[in-house]
Parts: structure tokens; C-alpha cells; sequence
């Protein structure tokens, strides 16, 4: 979940970021944001919900956003 810098949600829906295999590192994109604004100098919140099968390990290795003016 994203937030902006008022608490207001930048999705509708919560993202899934599913990996295709489970032994491989990769670079998954959630996409433009729709339903909020960030401004620059803002304050966002990204709270993010991990989930592995019962005998697996997920890692999260960098978040990255970018802003552009």
C-alpha cells in the first residue's frame, strides 16, 4: 500500500507483485499511481505485506521510486 503525504491511498487495490519463480531475484514495476498526488518535499508511506508458501523464505531487496516533475 502507498500513501501520500495526507494518508490517502494511491491504490484502488492492493498490488500483487507474485514473482514467475520462486528461486530467482526479480524486478517487478507496480505501475503509475492513481487516486492520490505527491508532491515534491512530500512524505509517502509504503507498507508492504509479505506472504511465503509454508516451506519458502521472501526477501524484499530494494524499493525504489521515482519522481518526476
Amino acid at each position: 500500500q502507498l500513501q501520500d503525504n495526507s494518508g490517502t491511498t494511491c491504490y484502488t487495490s492492493p498490488v500483487s507483485i507474485t514473482p514467475s519463480a520462486a528461486t530467482t531475484w526479480q524486478q517487478i514495476s507496480v505501475g503509475a499511481i492513481s487516486g492520490c498526488t505527491i508532491n515534491a518535499s512530500d512524505v509517502v508511506t509504503i507498507t508492504i505485506h509479505m506472504v511465503a508458501a509454508s516451506n519458502g523464505i521472501f526477501e524484499v531487496g530494494e524499493v525504489s521510486y521515482t519522481y518526476v516533475n
